[in-house]
């Protein structure tokens, strides 16, 4: 009898990287917002500046939870050519060169990336060409914490992947970090609290300062 030899596939390796501050230096639904009420003047939809207006008011005032706030800025913004042009157009200037570099690094040793993020399921094509995870729209769940811990480790084992690298910001991924077959882990201008928290979980990561 001759015995057949079963062949897999290696999985591929991944780099899962978050994205506000990391990816890109700054908040994108700040960013959103910003150039919603732009775009809303522009095209004199003034119930739309009013309402995006009012949903920071409220956030700053402490009125409303971010979730909620998000929320209904999402809502009350109307996703117009010119508003995406726009964003796209602002987003590109706030690229972390460093992330990028970092990114680019990996893709050339074969790696595979996504992007896993809080930020909104609407705008983050507008952002990011390749694969992701985000929030659903108008969603009360964050792809945050465990759950885009979740959410990654899915998505690898879907796609027969290993998450090796991770990147982020905050220690609001600390889940995520602790994901055992991870060989790097880098930590893009953290701040202090973050860094804290992260050291305090006995994780070692590289801290990347632009």
């Amino acid at each position: 009898m001759v015995e057949r030899q079963l062949t897999t596939t290696p999985p591929t390796p991944l780099l899962v990287i978050d994205l506000d501050g990391t990816y890109l230096k700054g908040n994108s639904l700040h960013l959103l917002a910003r150039c919603a009420l732009v775009d809303s003047l522009l095209h004199l939809r003034l119930g739309s500046f009013a309402r995006i207006g009012a949903a920071l008011v409220a956030r700053r005032c402490g009125l409303l939870s971010h979730i909620e706030m998000k929320n209904r800025i999402l809502a009350a913004t109307a996703p117009t050519p010119s508003l995406r042009r726009r964003f796209e157009r602002r987003a590109k200037e706030m690229i972390s060169a460093e992330a990028a570099g970092i990114v680019d690094h990996y893709r050339g040793k074969g790696y595979s990336v996504l992007l896993a993020t809080a930020a909104s399921a609407i705008y983050v094509p507008w952002i990011w060409s390749g694969e992701w995870i985000a929030t659903p729209p108008l969603s009360s769940e964050e792809c945050r914490g465990e759950e885009k811990k979740r959410q990654a480790l899915d998505y690898a084992h879907r796609n027969n992947m290993i998450i090796r690298v991770a990147m982020t910001d905050h220690s609001d991924d600390l889940p995520l970090l602790t994901i055992p077959t991870l060989t790097h882990r880098y930590l893009l201008n953290p701040s202090a609290d973050s860094a804290a928290l992260i050291r305090a979980a006995g994780i070692d990561t590289e801290i990347v300062a632009s």
